[in-house]
Protein backbone atom coordinates (compact mmCIF):
# COMPACT_ATOMS: atom_id res chain seq x y z
CA UNK A 1 0.00 0.00 0.00
CA UNK A 2 1.60 3.20 -0.95
CA UNK A 3 2.79 5.40 2.18
CA UNK A 4 0.40 8.59 2.48
CA UNK A 5 2.02 12.21 3.22
CA UNK A 6 1.34 12.09 6.43
CA UNK A 7 3.67 8.84 7.14
CA UNK A 8 6.48 10.72 6.33
CA UNK A 9 5.80 13.29 9.18
CA UNK A 10 8.69 13.24 11.68
CA UNK A 11 10.49 15.15 14.26
CA UNK A 12 13.39 16.49 12.30
CA UNK A 13 16.72 17.92 13.88
CA UNK A 14 19.30 19.07 11.65
CA UNK A 15 22.68 20.16 12.52
CA UNK A 16 25.34 22.35 10.14
CA UNK A 17 29.23 21.60 11.52
CA UNK A 18 30.99 25.24 11.81
CA UNK A 19 34.09 25.96 9.97
CA UNK A 20 34.18 22.57 8.40
CA UNK A 21 36.48 23.90 5.83
CA UNK A 22 38.70 25.66 8.02
CA UNK A 23 38.79 22.80 9.95
CA UNK A 24 40.22 20.73 6.82
CA UNK A 25 42.66 23.41 5.94
CA UNK A 26 43.82 23.68 9.49
CA UNK A 27 44.82 19.98 10.44
CA UNK A 28 46.56 17.29 9.24
CA UNK A 29 44.69 14.11 7.43
CA UNK A 30 45.51 11.89 10.70
CA UNK A 31 44.29 14.63 12.98
CA UNK A 32 41.32 15.31 11.56
CA UNK A 33 40.40 11.99 10.78
CA UNK A 34 41.35 11.26 14.26
CA UNK A 35 38.69 13.85 15.68
CA UNK A 36 35.93 12.95 13.14
CA UNK A 37 36.74 9.01 13.77
CA UNK A 38 35.99 9.71 17.75
CA UNK A 39 33.24 12.19 17.22
CA UNK A 40 31.10 9.52 14.83
CA UNK A 41 31.71 6.44 17.23
CA UNK A 42 30.44 8.81 19.99
CA UNK A 43 27.06 10.23 18.23
CA UNK A 44 25.35 7.04 18.20
CA UNK A 45 25.17 7.45 22.07
CA UNK A 46 23.56 10.49 22.25
CA UNK A 47 20.35 8.85 21.76
CA UNK A 48 20.32 5.97 24.21
CA UNK A 49 23.07 5.81 26.78
CA UNK A 50 23.03 9.70 28.11
CA UNK A 51 19.75 10.76 29.97
CA UNK A 52 18.58 14.12 30.69
CA UNK A 53 17.30 15.53 33.50
CA UNK A 54 13.89 16.45 31.70
CA UNK A 55 10.73 13.72 32.48
CA UNK A 56 9.63 15.01 29.34
CA UNK A 57 12.83 13.74 27.59
CA UNK A 58 13.76 10.07 28.73
CA UNK A 59 11.04 7.75 27.70
CA UNK A 60 11.56 4.65 27.06
CA UNK A 61 11.36 2.86 23.59
CA UNK A 62 11.54 5.82 21.85
CA UNK A 63 14.82 5.61 20.02
CA UNK A 64 16.09 8.37 17.05
CA UNK A 65 18.22 7.80 13.91
CA UNK A 66 21.38 9.49 13.40
CA UNK A 67 23.24 10.07 10.36
CA UNK A 68 26.43 11.69 10.08
CA UNK A 69 27.25 12.89 6.63
CA UNK A 70 29.95 15.32 4.90
CA UNK A 71 29.33 18.46 7.59
CA UNK A 72 26.07 17.75 8.50
CA UNK A 73 24.21 15.89 10.79
CA UNK A 74 20.77 14.65 10.93
CA UNK A 75 18.53 13.31 13.45
CA UNK A 76 15.17 12.31 13.28
CA UNK A 77 12.49 10.48 15.03
CA UNK A 78 9.47 7.86 13.09
CA UNK A 79 6.82 9.92 15.00
CA UNK A 80 5.42 13.55 16.09
CA UNK A 81 3.96 12.74 19.21
CA UNK A 82 5.28 14.49 22.94
CA UNK A 83 7.31 11.36 23.47
CA UNK A 84 9.46 11.86 19.70
CA UNK A 85 10.00 15.43 20.11
CA UNK A 86 11.22 15.64 23.76
CA UNK A 87 13.74 12.51 22.85
CA UNK A 88 14.82 14.64 20.11
CA UNK A 89 15.46 17.60 21.91
CA UNK A 90 17.21 15.64 24.12
CA UNK A 91 19.09 14.06 21.88
CA UNK A 92 20.26 17.36 20.11
CA UNK A 93 21.11 18.70 23.61
CA UNK A 94 23.41 15.85 23.85
CA UNK A 95 24.67 16.28 21.01
CA UNK A 96 25.95 19.65 21.22
CA UNK A 97 27.61 18.76 24.56
CA UNK A 98 29.37 16.54 22.89
CA UNK A 99 30.59 19.09 20.17
CA UNK A 100 32.03 21.12 22.98
CA UNK A 101 33.79 18.15 24.40
CA UNK A 102 35.69 17.47 20.96
CA UNK A 103 35.94 20.93 19.83
CA UNK A 104 33.42 20.72 16.92
CA UNK A 105 31.39 23.51 17.08
CA UNK A 106 27.60 23.33 15.53
CA UNK A 107 24.63 24.93 15.20
CA UNK A 108 20.94 23.43 14.32
CA UNK A 109 17.13 23.56 14.05
CA UNK A 110 14.14 21.30 14.94
CA UNK A 111 11.54 20.97 13.50
CA UNK A 112 8.17 18.31 12.48
CA UNK A 113 7.41 17.71 8.70
CA UNK A 114 7.91 15.40 5.94
CA UNK A 115 11.11 13.27 5.70
CA UNK A 116 11.53 10.55 3.60
CA UNK A 117 14.58 8.26 4.17
CA UNK A 118 16.54 6.14 1.99
CA UNK A 119 19.73 5.08 4.22
CA UNK A 120 21.27 2.48 1.80
CA UNK A 121 21.01 4.89 -0.78
CA UNK A 122 21.87 7.92 1.26
CA UNK A 123 18.37 9.38 0.67
CA UNK A 124 17.07 12.17 2.25
CA UNK A 125 14.64 14.48 1.24
CA UNK A 126 11.05 16.39 2.08
CA UNK A 127 10.17 19.51 3.09
CA UNK A 128 10.69 19.30 6.80
CA UNK A 129 14.61 18.37 6.05
CA UNK A 130 14.46 21.60 4.13
CA UNK A 131 13.16 23.73 6.47
CA UNK A 132 15.94 22.52 8.89
CA UNK A 133 18.13 22.78 6.73
CA UNK A 134 17.41 26.34 5.51
CA UNK A 135 16.76 27.57 9.78
CA UNK A 136 20.32 26.03 10.58
CA UNK A 137 21.95 27.67 7.78
CA UNK A 138 20.62 31.09 8.41
CA UNK A 139 22.08 31.49 12.10
CA UNK A 140 25.18 32.91 12.76
CA UNK A 141 26.23 31.33 16.34
CA UNK A 142 26.39 27.89 18.01
CA UNK A 143 23.13 27.42 18.68
CA UNK A 144 20.22 25.09 18.62
CA UNK A 145 16.62 26.64 17.14
CA UNK A 146 12.90 25.70 17.57
CA UNK A 147 11.10 26.19 13.72
CA UNK A 148 9.17 29.05 14.22
CA UNK A 149 6.11 27.58 12.38
CA UNK A 150 6.11 25.24 15.03
CA UNK A 151 2.68 26.43 16.58
CA UNK A 152 1.72 25.52 19.61
CA UNK A 153 -2.04 25.30 18.28
CA UNK A 154 -1.48 23.55 15.52
CA UNK A 155 1.01 20.92 17.32
CA UNK A 156 -0.91 20.87 20.85
CA UNK A 157 0.97 17.49 21.93
CA UNK A 158 3.92 19.47 22.25
CA UNK A 159 3.00 22.22 23.82
CA UNK A 160 3.63 20.76 27.26
CA UNK A 161 7.57 20.52 26.03
CA UNK A 162 7.78 23.68 24.63
CA UNK A 163 6.33 25.27 27.81
CA UNK A 164 9.11 23.65 29.57
CA UNK A 165 11.29 27.32 30.85
CA UNK A 166 13.93 25.12 32.25
CA UNK A 167 14.98 23.67 28.95
CA UNK A 168 13.48 26.28 26.23
CA UNK A 169 13.71 29.76 26.29
CA UNK A 170 13.11 32.77 24.22
CA UNK A 171 16.14 34.55 22.61
CA UNK A 172 17.20 37.13 19.80
CA UNK A 173 19.59 35.07 17.63
CA UNK A 174 21.79 37.24 15.30
CA UNK A 175 21.36 35.41 11.74
CA UNK A 176 23.82 35.81 8.53
CA UNK A 177 21.88 38.42 6.74
CA UNK A 178 22.78 40.80 10.40
CA UNK A 179 19.32 40.52 11.09
CA UNK A 180 18.11 39.65 15.10
CA UNK A 181 15.19 37.42 15.16
CA UNK A 182 13.51 36.04 18.05
CA UNK A 183 13.66 32.56 18.50
CA UNK A 184 12.32 29.67 21.15
CA UNK A 185 15.78 27.84 21.80
CA UNK A 186 16.97 24.92 23.45
CA UNK A 187 18.69 25.89 26.38
CA UNK A 188 21.93 23.64 26.24
CA UNK A 189 23.51 26.00 28.55
CA UNK A 190 21.12 24.89 31.34
CA UNK A 191 19.82 21.52 30.07
CA UNK A 192 23.06 19.67 29.56
CA UNK A 193 26.18 20.56 30.88
CA UNK A 194 27.06 21.14 34.53
CA UNK A 195 30.04 23.15 35.93
CA UNK A 196 31.37 24.87 32.64
CA UNK A 197 32.54 27.83 32.54
CA UNK A 198 32.87 30.63 29.62
CA UNK A 199 36.78 29.61 29.64
CA UNK A 200 35.87 26.36 29.04
CA UNK A 201 33.11 27.19 25.73
CA UNK A 202 35.75 29.10 24.55
CA UNK A 203 38.98 26.90 24.87
CA UNK A 204 36.54 24.24 22.94
CA UNK A 205 35.63 26.87 20.19
CA UNK A 206 39.11 27.60 19.66
CA UNK A 207 40.92 24.94 20.33
CA UNK A 208 41.06 23.21 16.85
CA UNK A 209 40.79 26.65 14.76
CA UNK A 210 43.56 29.25 15.25
CA UNK A 211 44.25 32.31 14.04
CA UNK A 212 40.17 32.71 13.08
CA UNK A 213 38.98 35.30 10.95
CA UNK A 214 36.17 37.96 11.96
CA UNK A 215 32.98 35.66 10.79
CA UNK A 216 34.23 32.69 13.14
CA UNK A 217 35.14 35.26 16.16
CA UNK A 218 31.32 36.68 15.55
CA UNK A 219 30.05 33.03 15.92
CA UNK A 220 32.10 32.41 18.73
CA UNK A 221 31.54 35.67 20.86
CA UNK A 222 27.26 35.54 20.02
CA UNK A 223 27.72 32.18 21.99
CA UNK A 224 29.96 33.13 24.37
CA UNK A 225 27.16 36.27 25.15
CA UNK A 226 24.18 33.70 25.17
CA UNK A 227 25.80 30.78 27.79
CA UNK A 228 26.01 34.26 30.04
CA UNK A 229 22.81 35.41 29.77
CA UNK A 230 21.56 31.71 31.06
CA UNK A 231 24.13 31.63 33.31
CA UNK A 232 22.66 34.83 34.90
CA UNK A 233 19.29 33.86 34.21
CA UNK A 234 20.21 30.56 35.99
CA UNK A 235 21.68 31.70 38.85
CA UNK A 236 18.80 34.64 39.24
CA UNK A 237 15.81 33.18 37.86
CA UNK A 238 13.40 36.04 39.49
CA UNK A 239 15.43 39.02 37.90
CA UNK A 240 14.25 40.45 34.47
CA UNK A 241 17.74 39.88 33.25
CA UNK A 242 18.54 42.30 29.85
CA UNK A 243 20.65 40.67 27.41
CA UNK A 244 21.75 42.66 24.48
CA UNK A 245 22.64 40.20 21.16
Amino acid sequence: MKKKREDYKKCIALFDILGYKELIKRNSVNTLLSKLRKFNKEIPKITFEKKHPCKLMNIAGIKNKTILYSDSILIYSNGITEDHFGNLCAASMNLFGLSLQNGIPIRGAITIGELYVENDKSLYFGKGFIRAYELANKQDWCGIIIDDKLNRNDYPHIKRCLDDDDFFCEYDVPMKDGEIKKFLCLDWVSGVIEEITSKDIKKSLYQNNKNLDWPAKRKIDATLQFFEYRKKKEANPDENIEWKS
